[in-house]
């Protein structure tokens, strides 16, 4: 409780010295505005600098989960204006370690034995110190060298008390915020909640890497890590250690001879398999968890960490991502606000031709620029602006897709300059599309329906019941004939629903 109160204080302290809340509330909702008085001489001072900086020196002093979440907000461009969320993107989450003594009394506390038993070294100094965890590396007894991602001690609690203050700042917003219905700022919250809550359980980082590993097992392109599932704890994430070079060391790269444009390239293409091919994308792609294996320089091999956040699209979205994609790509931007409406992303009474307008303005100046003149992100954040203007409701996953996609097509311009990334986006968005919009892709969305539809309908199910108990009771009487009709009866209930399924789905 005593915490908890001085966790408040502060927290209250760092908004009416850097007044934060002006730059989401109106003025007179303000407590820096009112109570400016308490911290007079550092307030004072900070009305020199732009939001932008007080912001970004405020999350700072805050600490590295406000951090992390200002690194998120980067994507509200919805909420934020282009410079405050290019400076929240700027962000970094390093944070002093903590001692190898605890870090070395985590392991063995994990395995209940001394750390000799279980290792043959542990390195002292980490690899690497975030806000969640740190990162050591390690050699096995059987002289594998892996890495131990070890949490934070007691960062559950600390996480738990400043999620409940930003749960409060996010009801402020809510009740005061002239655009709260569009922000819904809570809803913000509570994914940021979900996806660092995730972030605690080292297990289920794990089962990501695998579910990736699993993905692209026969991808040559792309190596993930392996886990060692039978040292891997909640709290302790054990695995193979990668020896690539950082995709930061640009010069080492071209130095060893590493073809800069097949690197690019594959980065892209990687990536729009993951979020259209496999509907599931490593979320975290900045430059630290890249790595790059050029034992093959002409042929180099990606190498990914950390996968403790991810994202998933809902089917609906993903689709109707893709056809928004597409369509701008042909310059059908009326099909792009048609899309924007179906799907639930403006208000469904936003003007179709108003909007469409809005989406041509960005369209067609760029349209006779050279592909490797245009950025891919830069549109997409452009037609989310456009969108904003439209009361766009706020889609979490579609901002986590764009903040990521920032990062993608910001390194692939870093290895190639002349990267084009909608060259590259085209044809795999169009071969996607037409691959669900096939004989066999109707048939996947089909079979995929009918435990929904039979779920909507509970009558065929019971109908489907009562047929099996009457075939029951008249089992002994005659058994080979029943059993011929109740598969006669099975088959045609089959044929019923996949018959509904295939009338449902073409009137769609």
């Amino acid at each position: 409780m005593i915490r908890s109160l001085l966790r408040f204080i502060t927290i209250l302290r760092t908004l009416i010295i850097f007044q934060l809340d002006s730059i989401f509330l109106p003025r007179k909702y303000c407590a820096s505005f009112w109570l400016w008085w308490l911290c007079p001489i550092r307030s004072i001072r900070m009305r020199n600098l732009s939001e932008e900086k007080r912001l970004l020196q405020a999350l700072i002093e805050l600490g590295p989960i406000f951090v992390k979440f200002g690194q998120s907000l980067s994507t509200r461009v919805d909420l934020l204006n282009t410079e405050m969320a290019q400076a929240l993107a700027t962000l970094q989450d390093n944070v002093p370690p903590f001692e190898a003594q605890i870090a070395r009394k985590m392991v063995e506390q994990a395995y209940k034995q001394p750390l000799n038993n279980v290792l043959e070294h542990f390195e002292n100094k980490p690899l690497g110190s975030a806000s969640i965890a740190q990162v050591h590396a390690a050699k096995l007894l059987n002289g594998e060298d892996v890495v131990f991602k070890l949490l934070r001690p007691n960062i559950h609690l600390q996480i738990q008390h400043d999620l409940a203050m930003l749960r409060q700042i996010a009801y402020l917003i809510d009740t005061f915020h002239p655009k709260r219905k569009q922000l819904r700022a809570r809803e913000v919250v509570e994914d940021y909640s979900t996806t660092i809550t995730n972030e605690l359980n080292l297990v289920l980082e794990a089962s990501n890497m695998n579910l990736m590993k699993d993905a692209f097992t026969d991808d040559s392109r792309i190596h993930i890590p392996e886990v060692y599932w039978e040292l891997t704890k909640e709290n302790i994430l054990v695995t193979e250690r990668v020896y690539g070079i950082p995709i930061t060391q640009i010069e080492t790269l071209k130095k060893n001879g590493t073809d800069m444009h097949r690197l690019a390239k594959n980065g892209v293409e990687l990536f729009l398999c993951q979020v259209f091919q496999h509907n599931f994308f490593h979320a975290d792609m900045h430059p630290g968890n890249i790595f790059v294996d050029i034992t093959q320089p002409d042929r180099p091999v990606y190498q990914l960490v950390d996968f403790g956040i991810v994202g998933m699209l809902p089917m609906r979205d993903q689709q109707y991502l893709a056809e928004n994609l597409a369509a701008f790509f042909a310059r059908d931007y009326q099909r792009v606000a048609d899309l924007h409406i179906e799907s639930g992303w403006v208000d469904q009474h936003t003007s179709s031709r108003t909007m469409g307008a809005s989406i041509r303005a960005i369209g067609e100046p760029i349209y006779g620029k050279s592909l490797h003149d245009i950025s891919f992100a830069d549109v997409l954040m452009k037609l989310f602006r456009v969108a904003e203007k439209h009361n766009m409701f706020v889609q979490p996953q579609l901002l986590l897709l764009q903040k990521t996609l920032f990062h993608v097509e910001g390194l692939a311009r870093q290895l190639d300059d002349s990267m084009a990334l909608p060259e590259i986006a085209e044809p795999i968005i169009k071969r996607w599309l037409k691959s669900k919009k096939g004989i066999l892709g109707s048939a996947e969305k089909i079979i995929k329906k009918i435990p929904e539809w039979l779920a909507q309908y509970p009558e065929v199910k019971d109908i489907m019941i009562r047929k099996v108990l009457q075939a029951k009771t008249k089992e002994q009487a005659k058994p080979i004939k029943q059993h011929i009709k109740l598969a006669q009866i099975v088959k045609y209930f089959v044929a019923a629903i996949i018959g509904y399924g295939v009338a449902r789905y073409m009137s769609i």
